[in-house]
């Protein structure tokens, strides 16, 4: 029996140099769980409107914000730049996220 073997490409991840910088699409994994010459990290998943699939690391600038999103929801994530965090003395990456709900229909309109 011969196999044919397909190259593994590994994910690419999302990583922005500007401020203002955005990247939205459908969150499709969340909880990954990478090791880095740092330790563990912390990946979210997504899929653009194009088809690429894309991961960013939850870093403290992101971590809060990514918590309140769901596997199959649309988001937009915009990166604001570096930040300094008082209590801790650390700069850190800032972000907006950002996600797409069904609004509720307002009752009262509808009468």
């Amino acid at each position: 029996m011969t196999r044919k073997f397909k190259k593994i490409e590994p994910k690419a991840y999302w990583v922005p140099e500007k401020v203002g910088e955005q990247i939205e699409g459908e969150v499709t994994k969340k909880g990954i769980i990478v090791q880095t010459v740092y330790g563990e990290m912390d990946v979210v998943e997504f899929v653009t409107n194009d088809g690429v699939v894309l991961r960013i690391g939850v870093s403290g600038g992101l971590k809060n914000s990514l918590e309140q999103v769901k596997v199959k929801e649309y988001i937009k994530i915009t990166y604001k730049g570096e930040e300094f965090n008082k209590k801790t003395k650390r700069r850190y990456k800032a972000y907006d996220v950002e996600v797409a709900r069904d609004e509720e229909p307002d009752n009262d309109a509808l009468s």
